[in-house]
């Protein structure tokens, strides 16, 4: 039975992630401000979380009806069976958001669990099959989150627990860096494919190189961790596992052309080596020190794709010029794409004929920045 998910991405990089659902095939996939929703099987809920590469958290809507007082709020709360996905076995957080509505308070929402749970197994309040209510997330804790908006409420339950741009490899990050799932929408977004090659020539950690490789070798970024549908009551630990079992087998062992990440700091290559070590692509990637202002890029046609130094990181202020003059100079085919701050926009307009365009914009540690793209 299908029910319906959605799935949260920074706003702006929504386009790359419908493409990912799409492709998995979630069913009526459809845009909203910042995410995906569409409908999915339980074995294809399993499957986006080891597979999907951009998003931040996928939640299922659990319910959504019009509640105008706070008796309506629990009545129609308690009416939800709960007690197909929660227990006493792990802590609940209740989280709010509210506006333009009379009702802000998460109290109704715990009372109406509470007493649904009680309700289906014939408990009293202290019983261990009774759930306990936290301020705060943790690894083990459930956490509902409460929409009310023009007097409608919708109940979403986080089915991913740790947000998914952790993959588990990146252990060790250098200055700034850049979020694994932002690095793969990048990719997806340009529509890169592993046939063309890629450069990163500050690739710092190796965010980008890693998730290239990852997606080269069919990789799924999932693997390594665990989630929180894996708490639910439903879980299907037999069916999760032959599904997780069939994407590691699926694993290929090469790569179809050369994934290449350099950095004038040989520390940070070396952060770089032991992060895509323990991705499992470190044989995929061609890793060395180089910096930028004094060596071309390899030619060939591979494809430019980088996070260059800005905001926290201008300690480097010539990294835009360096990097599109070496576009300009190298020898072979290949696209360019880089991120750099919206408000500097004009800086990349000074330094090319017009190749270059900005794509989307989104938020990178909490500064906007746009995607350019020579495509």
């Amino acid at each position: 039975m299908a029910q319906t998910y959605f799935a949260s991405i920074q706003p702006g990089l929504e386009p790359a992630l419908l493409t990912e659902v799409r492709r998995m095939g979630g069913k009526r996939a459809r845009i909203l401000d910042g995410g995906v929703e569409f409908d999915a099987a339980r074995k294809t809920l399993y499957a986006a979380h080891l597979q999907l590469t951009t998003p931040t958290r996928i939640w299922l809507r659990v319910d959504e009806f019009r509640a105008c007082d706070a008796p309506e709020l629990y009545n129609k709360t308690r009416r939800y069976g709960w007690e197909r996905l929660l227990g006493g076995e792990h802590p609940i957080q209740v989280r709010a958001n509210s506006s333009k509505s009379r009702l802000y308070h998460t109290g109704k929402i715990r009372d109406a669990v509470v007493d649904a749970l009680r309700d289906r197994f014939d408990q009293d309040l202290d019983n261990e099959s009774t759930p306990t209510f936290v301020d705060s997330g943790g690894p083990d804790v459930q956490c509902i989150m409460v929409r009310l908006h023009d007097d409608r409420c919708q109940l979403n339950l986080d089915a991913s627990g740790d947000m998914l741009h952790r993959r588990g490899w990146r252990t060790e990050i250098g200055e700034a860096p850049l979020r694994e799932s932002i690095a793969a929408a990048m990719l997806e977004t340009i529509e890169w494919k592993p046939e063309y090659g890629l450069v990163d020539p500050m690739c710092g950690s190796g965010t980008i190189p890693g998730e290239a490789a990852c997606r080269a070798v069919d990789s799924p970024p999932g693997l390594q961790r665990s989630f929180a549908f894996q708490k639910w009551r439903n879980f299907q630990p037999e069916r999760y596992s032959e599904i997780r079992g069939k994407m590691r087998d699926d694993i290929n062992d090469t790569v179809a052309a050369p994934i290449i990440g350099r950095d004038k700091d040989s520390n940070v290559i070396e952060v770089a080596r032991r992060n895509l070590d323990r991705a499992g692509v470190a044989d995929f990637v061609e890793l060395s020190v180089a910096d930028l202002s004094d060596t071309a890029l390899p030619d060939g046609d591979y494809w430019i794709v980088t996070n260059p130094p800005y905001g926290s990181r201008l300690e480097d202020g010539n990294a835009l010029t360096y990097l599109l003059d070496a576009w300009k100079g190298r020898d072979g085919d290949g696209e360019l794409c880089f991120l750099w701050p919206r408000e500097r926009r004009a800086e990349v307009a000074d330094h090319h004929d017009g190749a270059l365009q900005p794509v989307t914009t989104f938020k990178n540690g909490g500064l906007s920045v746009d995607l350019w793209h020579s495509g």
